[in-house]
């Protein structure tokens, strides 16, 4: 763990009863905590204190408890302990020293050996204030941005050691590394190819079982067939019993897939006698498959890839026949069709399991009084239903209502949030999310699918709030939405390379999951650029989402900006046609024929789209600016739609974007100086960025530079201290979360050798 420790005046190893008090008092430890650890060291306005530790009192009493707590801080740490600055403004003491700092200072300084000494394990592992919500954010911020540290410091570690042929010692950094992030596969690989290289094969194969049994425990999956089949490998050389898991489908190809018995499709109901019901006929999908899934061996084909498919077959209903097609189109053993009849007050649920190529092996029927029995009567679907199956299920089954809800009004809502996000409605799902969580607070699913919703819609602040609520209430999630679940919060905090890997094995144990598919490719387009990597990476992961649902324009839109960063015209307004076919009214459509007519250099369509744009909501605008600026190759175009754009955006993250975005625009148009301008006027909300590429526009050999503005530039990176560059959240700024420290020092170099010096 890394702890909270005074040197001198203030050594807390010194204070023995005054200092157990504070660490018995969690809102009082929390606080300084706070004010030691905040980068950068400064003084904190009250009333910011207030709404982070005391937000459920009023203003009187926030402020009382606040005297109170520096009080006791004071009484049991010394007077100059926190110190003020007039009446509004506290701090802790320039003595106060914390391992936190002393740990960055030692990442910054690249003295890794004594960052990797001084972290221990998590920040504050297991702390926790209650009611201080916006304390309990910054904390896990700061618990994730020392991790990454870490990570660094361990991996430069081990590069070093390999260098020295050290095998040993790399291998040993190298599983503390990936001890940081316990399911991220790539950085396990790498701990079993140097146990490997240090002779220690049973080292290798007693890893990979734990990480096996970890992934298994924590999300029912196992590990990806390359790992598993260098293993087997290993385990046959030393003529030890060679396992042979069953392998999960893991390729994309549209090829027919085997059946696979452990998998169902679960069809639509047939709703009958009431149409209020019929919001059932798609929901009895999302409800039986998020109860089956997981149960004994059962694996349910992805409810968004099902209702796809069959939304592009002319079945006059859904029938025997349409099972058997959809089973073979997944490679699922056997399929569920159903129906709902409303009569005589009462409500009839019939359902039977086929196999696909054979016939019904189990039928079911429930019954209920109302509407609200509908929870009890998928349980008892599902009971009967397991029962029939030749291989009883292996684990105790959950409750339908503890994985989704046990209130009607918010499961209605929630399925037709379900609804709206498979039609890429992200607002009006978010709608449905929101009803949802309000009929029910604990409603996890309901958080999670939220958080995608809003992180769909550029609102990432909104999707960590949502998905830190959905891992609060984790123990209520299937296993396959805790891993989509765990992919999304690494994401949204900066941690690509974890996310990549969850996704990845998602896919490998779901290939028919059209979400994880999309969003794996969504994942490579944004960050590959920013890891030195290709976006056409991303390619194959969005042919398959449209592969596994044909009018997926969100996976349209990014094959049509990698056909043009590809040159491909003809393929490029294909697409962009398809898209705008498929959804002219959508908020991707605008944006789209924006691209087509700048990119075309077609003036009177500019003019028609650019005049449409100026009404258009800024999250749209924006987003056409940025298309037109990266794949239309029409600069002078970009430069007149980005000024335009840049007056109706109001959020600060994505103004400061706009503003470096501009910057380049301008700087290839070989109007440098402007594009100063602009990163100047991004300044104030993205410091750390706007100096990073200020920096690198000066050290760029093709841009002319003033001697006076190099000067300036190198004078602020020699006196800016990157560790006190606050993480960003926004998906194109957290590339840089943990590594300012690096750029400075590469920026310093560039600088260094522009001015000859």
């Amino acid at each position: 763990m890394i702890e909270l420790r005074t040197l001198g005046a203030l050594d807390l190893r010194k204070q023995g009863k005054e200092v157990r008090a504070v660490l018995q008092q969690p809102k009082r430890l929390g606080l300084l905590a706070y004010l030691a650890m905040a980068t950068p060291r400064r003084f904190h306005r009250r009333d910011a204190l207030l709404g982070m530790f005391w937000s459920e009192l009023d203003q009187s009493h926030a402020r009382a408890a606040l005297r109170r707590a520096l009080y006791f801080l004071r009484q049991a740490l010394g007077d100059e302990a926190v110190v003020g600055r007039g009446d509004e403004e506290l701090a802790v003491a320039e003595s106060l020293w914390s391992d936190v700092g002393e740990f960055e200072a030692a990442v910054a300084a690249g003295d890794f050996r004594k960052a990797a000494e001084l972290y221990r394990g998590d920040l504050l592992e297991g702390f926790y204030v209650s009611q201080a919500p916006e304390f309990e954010r910054w904390l896990d911020l700061q618990r994730s941005h020392l991790r990454e540290q870490a990570a660094l410091a361990l991996k430069a570690l081990t590069e070093e050691a390999e260098r020295n042929r050290e095998w040993d010692a790399a291998a040993g950094w190298a599983r503390r590394a990936a001890a940081l992030s316990p399911y991220d596969e790539a950085a396990f690989r790498k701990t079993l190819s140097l146990l490997e290289r240090t002779g220690d094969r049973s080292g290798v194969i007693k890893a990979y079982d734990e990480f096996a049994a970890r992934l298994l425990s924590a999300y029912e999956i196992e590990p990806s067939p390359e790992t598993r089949d260098y293993v087997a490998e290993l385990r046959a050389q030393d003529n030890a019993p060679r396992a042979t898991p069953s392998r999960p489908r893991e390729s994309p190809a549209e090829a027919p897939l085997p059946l696979d018995p452990r998998s169902v499709a679960v069809l639509p109901f047939t709703v009958r006698g009431n149409s209020e019901l019929n919001y059932l006929a798609e929901g009895m999908v999302d409800l039986l498959s998020t109860k089956l899934e997981g149960a004994g061996d059962l694996r349910t084909i992805d409810p968004r890839s099902l209702l796809s498919a069959l939304a592009h077959r002319d079945d006059a209903g859904v029938t025997p026949e349409t099972g058997r097609a959809i089973g073979h189109h997944f490679g699922a053993g056997s399929f569920l069709l159903g129906s709902i009849v409303a009569a005589g007050g009462q409500l009839e649920m019939s359902a039977s399991l086929f196999k696909t190529d054979g016939d019904a092996v189990a039928t079911a029927e429930a019954r209920g009084e109302a509407e609200s029995d509908i929870f009890a009567m998928v349980d008892e679907l599902a009971r009967q239903l397991l029962g029939g199956r030749s291989r009883a299920p292996r684990g105790r089954l959950t409750r339908l209502a503890a994985l989704t809800t046990g209130s009607l009004p918010a499961l209605k809502a929630y399925l037709r949030g379900e609804h709206d996000l498979r039609q890429v409605k992200y607002l009006t799902a978010l709608d449905g999310f929101q009803q949802a969580i309000s009929a029910d607070p604990e409603f996890a699913l309901a958080y999670y699918r939220m958080a995608a919703a809003t992180a769909a819609s550029a609102m990432p602040e909104l999707a960590r709030e949502a998905a830190a609520k959905a891992n609060d209430l984790r123990d209520r999630l299937a296993p396959r939405d805790r891993i989509l679940l765990d992919a999304q919060r690494a994401w949204l905090a900066g941690a690509t390379g974890e996310a990549e890997s969850l996704y990845q094995a998602t896919v490998t144990n779901y290939p028919d999951d059209l979400e994880a598919w999309f969003l794996l490719g969504d994942l490579r387009f944004h960050s590959n650029p920013l890891r030195g990597r290709s976006v056409v990476e991303a390619k194959p992961a969005f042919e398959r989402a449209v592969a596994l649902d044909p009018d997926h324009v969100t996976a349209l839109v990014h094959l049509v900006r990698i056909a043009a960063l590809e040159g491909n015209a003809t393929e490029r307004d294909r697409l962009i046609a398809r898209v705008i076919g498929l959804s002219p009214e959508g908020d991707r459509a605008m944006p789209m024929e924006a691209l087509r007519a700048f990119a075309q250099r077609d003036r009177k369509a500019m003019e028609t789209v650019s005049a449409r744009l100026q009404e258009a909501r800024p999250l749209v605008a924006g987003v056409a600016f940025a298309d037109i600026a990266l794949y239309s190759g029409n600069l002078a175009g970009a430069e007149q739609l980005g000024r335009s754009v840049m007056r109706t955006v109001r959020d600060g993250e994505l103004r400061a974007l706009g503003h470096i975005v501009l910057a380049h625009v301008l700087g290839a148009l070989g109007r440098w100086k402007e594009a100063r301008a602009e990163l100047l006027a991004a300044e104030p909300t993205a410091p750390a960025w706007a100096l990073e590429v200020r920096a690198l526009f000066s050290a760029l050999p093709f841009a002319p530079v003033d001697a006076p503005d190099l000067a300036a530039d190198r004078a602020a990176l020699d006196a800016w201290n990157p560790n006190t560059a606050q993480p960003h959240h926004h998906i194109a700024f957290a590339a840089h979360n943990g590594v300012h420290p690096h750029l400075r020092e590469y920026l310093r170099g560039l600088l260094a050798m522009r001015a000859d010096d």
